[in-house]
């Protein structure tokens, strides 16, 4: 982590040490201002991207790189509907 990130981190963690106090028993489950999250879910967020930042988990797969090659692109699904030669009414997904 920079001298930047790290300063950035102390200073959030501040500001939510002053902030979490102050919430009284009866809002945490009130949604938030973050959609589709609860009060109490906005901090324990924020405490998981901070210990990600401090220890990043391993990459999912190892071996993969940033930029997809045609060859390792995923390929579309194909329409369950699409007419076939031997589903000529495209009935066999349905």
């Amino acid at each position: 982590m920079t001298r930047a990130g790290l300063a950035a981190a102390r200073s959030s963690t501040a500001q939510l040490a002053e902030i979490v106090p102050q919430v009284d028993d009866g809002r945490w489950e009130l949604p938030s201002a973050c959609a589709g999250r609860r009060v109490i879910g906005v901090p324990a967020h924020l405490a998981a991207l901070a210990t990600e930042a401090v220890d990043p988990p391993p990459p999912a797969n190892p071996g993969a790189t940033t930029a997809a090659s045609p060859a390792t692109r995923p390929t579309p699904p194909r329409s369950s509907t699409a007419s076939t030669s031997s589903d000529p009414g495209g009935r066999a997904g349905r």
